[in-house]
């Protein structure tokens, strides 16, 4: 679909109505309806009288001048002087893009002081905090980045929706629920816990050997069962973070050996009798099926310390999956986990892989990436309902070099990487909303995303 960009002027008007330069006129004078976000309303389209500037041809750098009435500005939250584009789809005028991303508070703001990406992109883009989200309004009070700062205004729901926070099940819900109702998108609309992905996205031929099953613990028989089977396992809570409630159990002869990280950085090492064992696994609470239990894979290591890699994909061209980037996590020395919060450090992939010869270097990369790409295919056939535009997925290589899936991580985050790959981490937080102004109908041009010009908006 073409876009024209536009730059929008009020004039008093109680109808709502749209004035377009003749040479607009052919390809909008059958809109019937008008849309900013959700908000659509008949429409009457006429043609201005004035003579349009030669100057003008619709594109960022001279867009077309059009009136837009009074009544159309104010119940649909349009906003003057933003660089909007306007496009025909099915008998509707689109004006937008029209983005939102839903936060827990409004760091985002602050964090990103130079986001000139959002006018290159054109329209409207929005951090709404969750505290005044209000989407059975159909619009909702938002900052919107104009005239190259932070606005706090009402727009109308957009037509895609991030959610970067966490929040409860009815919340989470009742957001589905009315973007669906109106015909907008949530992007990365459901979280799931590490069993859930385990156990359908598993069933993927071709995929099954890469996933290090989880076996749910509910009582001291389950995990000796485990060890019995793997003698060596990890034991984790379901809906776990930064590496916390993990310990490792390592079977030998009748002794067993316990490195418990819960509540620690660094683990606390011991050695147990059965006995003692199981009175130490007294001091978690296994009937509540909250812990999972899976085999202890060891992976390769960068001077003796184990490591996995944070893999970034991200969805283009509407539905096709691309691997973004990837960083490891390097163990703490004499740590097991790889988490930060637990002593681990963050390496490029250059740096992590340095003793590999090239071409092997480029190998392993190349596996993680295709199976990182097949693994989000899988998951949007897993589960159709939802859409996820941008996750990170935690993968280890073992020791005969196969890959191998640990977690799926549905809201990404990307700060840690800025210290370590500017490039890359401005690539990870713009390609998601260049893929949602995409899904609008907006085509995006390489020059409106020139690869310099993001790193310097970072």
């Amino acid at each position: 679909m073409k876009s024209n960009w536009v730059n929008i002027q009020t004039f008093q008007s109680s109808e709502y109505e749209i004035h377009l330069p003749g040479n607009l006129i052919s390809q909008y004078n059958e809109a019937e309806f008008i849309q900013h976000g959700l908000i659509k309303l008949p429409l009457a389209v006429k043609e201005v009288e004035e003579e349009t500037d030669e100057l003008q041809n619709g594109t960022e750098l001279k867009p077309y001048t059009v009136l837009v009435s009074s009544a159309l500005i104010k119940k649909m939250f349009v906003i003057e002087g933003l660089p909007y584009r306007m496009l025909m789809k099915d008998q509707t005028l689109k004006l937008g893009p029209v983005t939102g991303i839903l936060v827990r508070n409004d760091r985002f703001t602050r964090k990103r002081r130079k986001p000139d990406i959002y006018s290159r992109l054109g329209g409207l883009f929005a951090v709404i905090t969750l505290e005044l989200f209000s989407p059975e309004e159909g619009f909702t009070k938002g900052k919107v980045y104009h005239n190259k700062k932070w606005v706090e205004t009402m727009i109308p729901l957009p037509e895609v929706l991030f959610v970067r926070c966490a929040m409860s099940k009815k919340r989470r819900k009742t957001i589905l629920k009315e973007y669906n109702e109106r015909g907008g998108l949530v992007f990365n609309s459901n979280v799931y816990n590490k069993l859930i992905v385990e156990t359908k996205v598993g069933k993927t031929k071709g995929l099954e050997s890469n996933i290090i099953q989880s076996v749910e613990l509910k009582s001291k028989k389950d995990v000796l069962s485990e060890l019995d089977r793997h003698g060596d396992i990890i034991v984790k809570p379901k809906n776990g973070k930064k590496g916390n409630g993990i310990f490792f159990v390592k079977k030998v002869d009748e002794t067993y050996h316990v490195y418990d990280y819960r509540g620690l950085k660094r683990c606390n090492y011991s050695v147990f009798s059965k006995r003692d064992f199981l009175t130490f696994l007294k001091t978690i609470n296994l009937k509540s099926g909250r812990y999972l239990a899976q085999e202890w894979v060891k992976f390769i290591r960068k001077n003796g310390r184990p490591f996995d890699l944070r893999v970034y994909v991200q969805k283009r061209d509407q539905n096709k999956w691309v691997c973004s980037g990837m960083m490891a996590r390097v163990a703490g020395k004499k740590q097991k986990i790889t988490n930060r919060s637990k002593g681990g450090s963050f390496f490029t992939v250059d740096k992590v892989f340095s003793g590999y010869p090239k071409r092997k270097k480029q190998e392993l990369v190349k596996k993680v990436s295709d199976f990182c790409e097949r693994f989000c295919y899988a998951l949007d056939e897993t589960f159709p309902n939802d859409h996820f535009a941008d996750i990170g997925m935690d993968v280890g290589i073992d020791k005969n070099e196969k890959v191998r899936f640990m977690e799926v991580n549905f809201i990404a985050q990307y700060q840690t990487i800025r210290f370590h790959d500017p490039e890359l981490f401005n690539n990870l937080c713009w390609l998601p909303f260049i893929h949602a102004t995409e899904y609008q109908g907006f085509a995006v041009g390489k020059q409106q995303t020139n690869q310099s010009d993001l790193t310097k908006t970072g």
